[in-house]
């Protein structure tokens, strides 16, 4: 395993702390722009919501992904050792998969300002969005609450490198 000098592993964690926090609130943007849509019926909103989507969140959140990963890889942590660094990675890839299936209805939203008001027809659209982003912010709350608390256990593969480990290095008695 290759890993990152003491350096590099601050600098890549505090570019990804700041794409991880940059991601909160761009998520939180989007739920605004989603509560007025919901609430006030206002569909000039969703463009604004789809270029947000288009152009920081998804490129956000795929960036977060990559570099938490190559993160983890490169580090002591490693992506599978530690049950919290493998829930963080899963938990994110979902959320991106979770992601791209909404665009198409995040689309057909913005894609109805241009036309006319959004009628009855998109109410589900509407709702839909609103639950997924408070969802989205809600799971990015976690992940980073799951960062700071890195709760103990290893994987199944983690307790048998370390096991490995202990059988390579002899013990230093004091």
């Amino acid at each position: 395993m290759i890993l990152m000098t003491a350096r590099l592993r601050r600098a890549v964690l505090i570019v990804h702390v700041v794409t991880s926090v940059g991601l909160i609130g761009a998520v939180a943007a989007f739920l605004a722009l989603a509560v007025v849509g919901l609430v006030g019926q206002d569909a000039s909103v969703y463009p604004a919501a789809r270029l947000l989507t288009l152009w920081l969140i998804v490129p956000l959140l795929a960036f977060s992904l990559a570099l938490g990963a190559g993160e983890a890889a490169m580090t002591p942590w490693g992506l599978w050792r530690h049950h919290w660094v493998a829930t963080k990675l899963w938990i994110t890839a979902a959320s991106l998969a979770v992601l791209v299936m909404q665009l198409n209805t995040i689309a057909l939203l913005a894609g109805a300002a241009g036309a006319a008001p959004v009628g009855h027809d998109l109410a589900g659209g509407r709702l839909r969005v609103v639950l997924h982003a408070a969802g989205g912010l809600a799971v990015l709350v976690g992940l980073a609450v799951l960062s700071i608390m890195k709760p103990k256990g290893l994987t199944e593969f983690g307790e048998r490198a370390e096991a490995r480990r202990r059988t390579l290095t002899p013990n230093s008695a004091p």
